[in-house]
């Protein structure tokens, strides 16, 4: 497939309340920085259809939900993103990866 774009959408901790309150035992549990569990640094990488790999992009300090990636159109047969570091949680979370052609 001729790809030429990817879209990321991260989990930003939407299982806690993220607003402006007065009361102090939601303003305990508030994070009032980029997420834990959002994506920091990360890498895409795609399969060319003779199996070699292709850097489509990277991303050192991400704190966005959603991001979305152009790039030159190149032909792909799979693309993979690779975590390389969190806002802090042991686990990466990704809620969705498209790729537009």
């Amino acid at each position: 497939m001729r790809l030429r774009r990817v879209q990321l959408t991260f989990d930003t901790g939407f299982e806690r309340e993220l607003t402006l309150t007065a009361s102090d035992s939601i303003n305990a549990r508030i994070v009032r920085e980029p997420q834990p569990e959002t994506m920091k640094s990360y890498r895409r990488v795609g399969r060319a259809p003779d199996g070699g790999e292709v850097e489509l992009a990277g991303e050192a300090f991400n704190y966005q939900r959603l991001r979305r990636h152009d790039f030159e159109p190149v032909e792909l047969s799979a693309v993979r993103l690779v975590c390389r570091e969190t806002h802090g949680a042991p686990e990466a979370r990704l809620y969705e990866m498209r790729a537009y052609g």
